[in-house]
């Protein structure tokens, strides 16, 4: 709904929470993005720029070949592309999860190029960090909706850029702006110093999971627990693996999952709540067994133990099976992590585009493994990482919804109210 001459936008509105040298202040002033900032509408006039950017919902304005690793755009059609600075804004009209109306996103990567289908705006005051905060939050999502027409195209929000330009926006004084752009940007430093932390714990994992399974040629690894001497065995996997193939109907009352590369997702979660109509049978995975969709796009596979607590449903086709005289967890990581296994899955790639795993194959592989004890220590190893990995992942989950939730407090909502 746009705007008309019997509405007209709050002319002053408050935070629910603010520092205790401005609550006492004004209530703020709203205003359009048209009063704060203009439109860039200069083109890449005779191709004189190459570097393409893209907006992306999850990592902001990017460079397109880092972003997709090849060149998306046609560079020898590139006039009538925007020309951006560092410090501008874009909008990116496409709909995802993560960005249900498009994500706008300040350009902090150097000058370059963005599509005409993005609309690029630069503040009149340079200094707009309040603004970078404040569009990763959701405030501004509700006059989009209203805006914009999506019918037309079902993946991509239709406004107009002056319906765009409209957009309201909170416009407290400069002062209280840095305010809440320092308490922001310092709980964003919080962040990214403990993702860094968690990719230092992934890359110690890698690193010790390759010292403590052999080299190619090898029978004993380079890291190894005093108490093993023997070297490990050659073996087939297929005495070690039991097949299990129980359906139950589509109507099944039992909780039904998605092996994905992250783990087991509820179906419903990992769809974004879309029902996946499924008018045949499920596979059913026990507590402890194995689980895996057995075809890939890059020859990559990512096998899951189920530790829900019960039984699940999952589709029919993918494998499900459980180890004899084998640790699970042993298997499961060196299925996931091992260099002879990630050979082995490539090999099997017989042309076409996708790599096909099924369970006969998965059980024909032959592969170095320790005595029974060994394996359950290497698992034990493993795992004690894996913990600290998981409650760092919380952690930063934990501190990504403190600032989403600190964000909802700082930020009021702007509204269309009605004339009397």
């Amino acid at each position: 709904m746009l705007m008309s001459s019997k509405t007209k936008i709050q002319k002053g509105i408050e935070p629910k929470l603010r520092f205790p040298e401005f609550r006492s202040a004004s209530k703020w002033e709203v205003k359009s993005l048209s009063e704060l900032a203009n439109r860039v509408n200069d083109r890449n006039k005779n191709n004189n720029i190459e570097r393409v950017f893209t907006n992306s919902a999850v990592s902001g304005v990017v460079d397109q070949r880092d972003y997709f690793d090849k060149d998306i755009a046609n560079k020898s059609n590139l006039e009538n592309y925007f020309v951006i600075e560092q410090g501008d804004y874009v909008y990116n009209p496409r709909i995802s999860t993560v960005a249900p109306v498009g994500p706008i996103s300040k350009n902090k990567i150097g000058k370059g190029i963005m599509s005409p289908l993005y609309t690029v705006f630069r503040f009149k005051n340079p200094n707009n960090d309040f603004y970078d905060h404040y569009f990763k939050s959701d405030n501004w999502y509700g006059y989009i909706k209203e805006a914009s027409n999506t019918g037309a195209r079902f993946d991509r929000v239709s406004i107009t850029n002056d319906q765009f330009m409209g957009l309201p926006l909170p416009h407290p004084l400069p002062e209280e702006q840095q305010k809440i752009t320092d308490c922001l940007s310092s709980l964003d430093k919080l962040i990214e110093a403990e993702d860094a932390k968690l990719e230092a714990l992934q890359q110690y994992k890698l690193g010790l999971i390759k010292e403590i399974f052999p080299d190619e040629g090898k029978t004993i690894p380079r890291l190894r627990f005093l108490e093993f001497k023997d070297s490990w065995k050659l073996k087939n996997l297929m005495p070690y693996l039991e097949d299990y193939s129980e359906r139950v109907p589509a109507s099944t009352e039992l909780p039904i999952y998605s092996s994905t590369r992250t783990g087991l997702k509820l179906q419903k979660d990992y769809y974004d709540d879309r029902e996946v109509i499924n008018e045949g049978q499920y596979g059913v995975v026990p507590e402890g067994f194995f689980v895996y969709r057995h075809m890939s796009d890059d020859g990559t596979f990512k096998f899951n133990i189920n530790k829900t607590g019960s039984r699940i449903a999952v589709s029919k086709e993918y494998p499900v099976f459980k180890t004899t005289d084998l640790d699970a967890e042993f298997l499961l990581y060196k299925l996931n992590y091992s260099q002879d296994f990630k050979r082995f899955a490539l090999e099997q790639k017989k042309g076409g585009t996708r790599t096909r795993l099924y369970f006969k194959t998965l059980s024909s592989w032959k592969t170095l493994l320790p005595s029974l004890p060994e394996q359950r220590k290497i698992a034990d190893l493993l795992a004690s990482i894996e913990d600290l990995v998981t409650a760092q992942t919380q952690k930063i989950e934990s501190l990504r919804n403190h600032k989403k939730g600190l964000m909802q407090q700082l930020f009021p909502t702007v509204s269309e109210v009605q004339d009397e």
